[in-house]
């Protein structure tokens, strides 16, 4: 079996929340409402390069520090991300490559999802984990037999041994 770890990218690798909140400025009730999010920044935003240089967040953190064992865990590692349904979509896919690369991480390894951050689930199988942000995506994820979802914290900004272990935890390396 084909074992395979994909990463969210916004909320879980990069910190979309300060950036909408400290870079452009935008309220606390804009990037918790998706009416309001959708409406307002959808097409403003993205021109000013929203995703282009994220901050990093711990999970990215631990990710970097333990990559080669991770690698060597894992047949595959992908970065999942979901790009809105608006129409600048290439400038989302062309700023989230440079996001990625200016990480020191391969902007080759980046699944576009489209449509729906649901449409994450067609990538569950046996052997496959992913770690996301979003409840709805991790259920939907843990629906397929044999594929694991972990819920990361969008919010967690400290970085500790503990949670290192639990990041390494979920991905199964001891």
């Amino acid at each position: 079996m084909k074992k395979i770890l994909y990463l969210d990218m916004d909320g879980t690798l990069f910190d979309l929340h300060y950036q909408m909140i400290h870079v452009l400025g935008y309220s606390e009730d804009h990037y918790t409402d998706d009416i309001l999010f959708v409406r307002d920044i959808y097409g403003i935003e993205y021109d000013k390069g929203l995703f282009r240089c994220l901050r990093e967040l711990p999970i990215m953190y631990y990710f970097a520090k333990n990559e080669d064992r991770i690698r060597e865990h894992y047949d595959e590692v992908k970065f999942l991300t979901y790009i809105g349904n608006h129409n600048k979509l290439q400038v989302v896919v062309d700023d989230k490559k440079f996001c990625l690369n200016n990480s020191g991480l391969q902007a080759s390894d980046m699944l576009i999802v489209e449509g729906s951050k649901l449409n994450k689930q067609y990538f569950a199988r046996p052997g496959a984990v992913l770690l996301d942000d979003c409840q709805q995506t991790v259920d939907a994820f843990n629906s397929v037999d044999g594929a694991k979802a972990f819920k990361v914290d969008p919010f967690n900004r400290e970085i500790t041994k503990e949670s290192e272990s639990e990041f390494l935890r979920q991905l199964g390396i001891k």
